[in-house]
């Protein structure tokens, strides 16, 4: 017979969230260029300078919007963290709770989808600013798209290592302790 520690499903979803950093890295740069460079590339080739400049506009949210969103990640990440505790105190709640984490699970990570969007996006205007600015403003717009680049991977990076840590919460909380 087995015995199991309260902390052994804690242990499991740390085994799973220590990914490695590179994999992980070049999977959100893939999935940036799939949601935000190649419709960036589209939108400059079929509409011109203008039209890209016009997706670029549309395509980050305003303020309100993004505080939003990062409250429903907040949210998520609350009942995750709560999912995880209170399932083992009260056995009656397990089953709903779960339901409910794996219900905020899908909205709380909505955010990281416009952010993969975005970090794909800043590429584009990279590759765009190479293949046609001026000599001088070249370097600049690179080094501060570099910055921000890696400022909104590493945001990705983060919070696709949460929604893991939130998938297997949901499924060692489902699993017999």
């Amino acid at each position: 017979m087995k015995l199991h520690s309260p902390l052994s499903p804690l242990i499991r979803v740390q085994r799973f969230a220590n990914v490695n950093k590179r994999t992980l890295a070049f999977n959100e740069i893939l999935y940036s260029v799939i949601l935000g460079f190649l419709p960036s590339i589209w939108f400059y080739y079929s509409q011109g300078k203008k039209g890209f400049l016009s997706h670029l506009e549309n395509l980050m949210p305003s303020n309100p919007y993004v505080y939003y969103f990062f409250g429903l990640l907040g949210v998520q990440i609350f009942i995750m963290i709560v999912n995880y505790f209170f399932a083992r105190l009260n056995a009656e709640w397990k089953d709903t709770l779960h339901r409910f984490h794996a219900f905020w699970m899908q909205i709380g990570f909505s955010i990281l989808g416009i952010v993969r969007a975005i970090v794909g996006a800043i590429l584009a205007t990279m590759y765009f600013t190479v293949q046609e600015g001026e000599p001088g403003s070249v370097d600049r717009v690179l080094i501060a798209g570099a910055y921000v680049f890696i400022l909104f991977l590493f945001s990705c990076m983060v919070m696709s290592s949460i929604q893991r840590i939130s998938e297997q919460l949901l499924r060692t909380g489902s699993s017999k302790h």
